[in-house]
């Protein structure tokens, strides 16, 4: 009895050790996140990074396409990190509310952005920046990917101390406007005095 519980515990320890050491990428997704404040003013500019992340295999190649509401938001420029990561781009492509990146090079694996994006914020409410029509080439297959859009709120700027009113031009001048003819009239009668004496 003794002998048998030795064996199916070596075993048992033998399957545990076989099964830590394979990849526990496999069945990963990597993903495609865009990544930036989730609050931003009106009239204000921010950025963004197109992160790829949690890659299960090395990559060779991708190419994704990021869009937007061009009715509350506007591309301004772009930095591309194709280069930075040892990569070279295969095509960049940028149109109102749409850009299109591809780029290739040795296999790599680790997390990183590929291009920072900065928009002008241009109304407010609620909009998202999201990753379509996106595809990463492994050495030997594709990967599968999911993708994390960001989801932008974009508010009006607060007002400092207090509540806004509209203001009476005329109303706001008018103590200056009788200080300033107190200042006349007491002038003229001085010089008037002055002439006399």
């Amino acid at each position: 009895m003794g002998g048998q519980f030795k064996f199916l515990l070596s075993v048992l320890l033998v399957s545990v050790i076989v099964l830590s050491s394979t990849s526990s990428c496999k069945g990963q997704i990597a993903n495609i996140a865009v990544e930036g404040p989730s609050t931003v003013g009106v009239c204000g500019e921010f950025t963004v990074d197109i992160w790829i992340r949690d890659l299960p295999a090395s990559m060779i190649e991708f190419d994704t396409r990021v869009e937007w509401d061009t009715t509350m938001m506007e591309y301004v420029s772009h930095v591309s990190h194709v280069t930075g990561n040892g990569w070279a781009p295969s095509y960049f492509s940028q149109i109102p509310g749409l850009i299109q990146l591809g780029a290739l090079g040795p296999p790599f694996s680790q997390d990183a952005s590929w291009i920072t994006i900065t928009f002008h914020c241009l109304g407010s409410g609620i909009s998202k920046i999201r990753i379509e029509e996106s595809n990463i080439e492994g050495a030997t297959a594709g990967i599968a990917w999911n993708k994390i859009d960001l989801e932008v709120n974009q508010i009006e700027p607060a007002t400092v101390g207090g509540i806004s009113a509209p203001i009476d031009k005329i109303e706001l001048l008018a103590p200056y406007m009788i200080l300033g003819g107190l200042i006349v009239a007491a002038s003229t009668a001085y010089i008037i005095k002055k002439r006399k004496a």
